[in-house]
């Protein structure tokens, strides 16, 4: 009876083994559990473990892979005009790998050096916008906001991409080549120490009460508020263009109903903490974290974009009790070595830390 059941067991296992396995096309490769396994050397396909989420819209393009500190030689591809600045759509190859990134870049305009052309190949660095992949959705697509300085840029995650890039090579569709982006890579390093302070200050008036009558000192409220108005929403019944790489938003998509969540729009004060109360439940009570306070060495940030006078920074922040952090995007001008917060981006969703 025992060998009976043993055999049993043993067929059972192996149909349910055989039913994981997936042939894709002419491919050698079989997925099983996720996990691709070719067929013949046993070598695993690399996948995105940041990408383990259920996606409508399955799109390997491999662009988990880029290093944001290596140079590649990239093809471009398409370049797509958006509503404050483009999307370029680049091939490149990472060891016998292809690999394709959607770049985000500005409308701005640089006389001094040459466009870049569709065919051309040039090098550059590319930097992740968003940490996580875009969602891939067919019916209900989302409107990605990059801000990029004074820009806000609306991309539809179309399902042909998963991840947004930035490169410090683009001014709008100007290509500086390293040399020139190496000694703007050294005056961010300089400029980081300051800007960490200030970004400090800011980080606590945003997340205590107590501290909160201090962002008055650190923003301005005309350009922080217009920067609030142009956040967009989910599109409904769009079908994604299997033909091309990004479609631009269509004129019909509203911008944000911020009267839908009764935040009232007509004034600084109640725009700008009602949407910090609705997107992150900020500001808290120091009480709450036995009157902790903020260092600098809690605070992380990272420079998106960096055109002087302006610098589009991420910055992500823990607090107590908590086991995943906060994430903001924000422009800050600079002055006579005096900053300003212009701009802050939408959120998209609190992270794990």
């Amino acid at each position: 009876m025992k060998k009976i059941l043993s055999i049993l067991f043993l067929v059972f296992q192996f149909q349910w083994i055989i039913g994981q396995v997936q042939i894709v096309g002419k491919d050698t490769f079989v997925c099983i559990h996720n996990l691709w396994i070719n067929k013949d050397s046993i070598l695993v396909t690399p996948f995105d473990s940041l990408d383990l989420v259920n996606q409508q819209i399955i799109n390997n393009d491999f662009a988990f892979l880029i290093n944001d500190s290596t140079y590649y030689d990239c093809k471009v591809l398409k370049i797509s005009k958006l509503t404050e600045g483009y999307t370029i759509g680049f091939y490149l190859k990472i060891g016998w790998r292809d690999v394709f990134a959607q770049v985000v870049t500005t409308n701005e305009k640089n006389k001094h050096f040459k466009k870049i052309k569709v065919g051309n190949t040039y090098k550059i660095k590319l930097k992740r916008y968003f940490k996580y992949p875009l969602a891939r959705s067919i019916e209900y697509p989302s409107v990605y906001d990059v801000m990029l300085g004074n820009n806000l840029i609306g991309v539809l995650s179309t399902g042909n991409f998963c991840y947004l890039f930035v490169s410090p090579n683009l001014d709008g569709l100007s290509f500086m080549d390293s040399t020139i982006v190496d000694k703007m890579e050294m005056e961010k390093k300089k400029k980081k120490q300051s800007l960490q302070e200030f970004i400090l200050c800011f980080v606590k008036a945003i997340t205590f009460q107590e501290d909160s009558n201090n962002i008055k000192s650190l923003i301005d409220s005309t350009l922080l508020i217009e920067s609030l108005k142009k956040y967009h929403v989910f599109l409904i019944n769009r079908s994604p263009d299997k033909k091309s790489q990004s479609k631009p938003i269509p004129r019909r998509v509203p911008f944000r109903d911020w009267t839908f969540k009764l935040i009232d729009t007509s004034n600084f004060n109640t725009f700008f903490w009602g949407m910090l109360k609705e997107d992150y439940n900020l500001p808290k009570s120091k009480k709450m974290y036995n009157d902790f306070t903020l260092c600098r060495d809690d605070i992380l940030i990272e420079i998106l974009y960096y055109k002087y006078p302006l610098y589009t920074i991420k910055i992500k922040w823990k607090l107590p009790l908590m086991d995943y952090y906060y994430t903001v995007i924000i422009t800050i001008k600079e002055d006579n070595e005096k900053y300003k917060i212009t701009g802050f981006n939408r959120v998209w969703k609190i992270i794990r830390w």
